[in-house]
């Protein structure tokens, strides 16, 4: 049950997608390129579709960016790894993990990281979708030329 590795490789493949999609318009864009010289029509679709494409990107950025949460409750979340740092020891772990009740701090970690992880899936969903649109507008601004 990896939820945030298996989202942040999602989003790293789409920012390698979304670098080589830039790349791509950069290389076909110089002097006598392809998607050189643009007016018109040709050129709002290039704009578009380099404003998806950008939307991409700051999406899967917004996935692998951490989500930490501010310390204070350490109470409540005595299983939280932010929390856990601010301990003396581990045998100051081992005393909270068996003096105090493990499940209901367990049932509300996961309950706030399956929100996290939900989150970070729709960010991944538009950026994938984010990218195929900006390829759609690319190639569309590369035909209406």
């Amino acid at each position: 049950m990896d939820w945030m590795g298996k989202v942040d490789l999602k989003a790293s493949f789409t920012l390698t997608l979304d670098a080589a999609v830039l790349a791509g318009v950069i290389a076909l864009s110089t002097d006598g390129g392809l998607l050189a010289g643009l007016d018109g029509l040709s050129r709002s679709l290039l704009i578009l579709g380099l404003i998806a494409l950008s939307a991409s990107a700051l999406s899967a950025v917004w996935v692998v960016v951490p989500k930490l949460r501010a310390v204070g409750t350490e109470e409540k979340n005595f299983i939280y790894f932010g929390n856990i740092r601010n301990r003396c020891c581990a045998e100051a772990v081992q005393n909270d993990l068996m003096s105090k009740p493990v499940l209901p701090a367990l049932a509300e970690q996961l309950h706030r990281v399956s929100k996290i992880a939900w989150s970070k899936h729709r960010a991944v969903q538009v950026a994938l979708a984010s990218v195929a649109i900006a390829l759609f507008l690319l190639v569309m601004s590369f035909l209406t030329k």
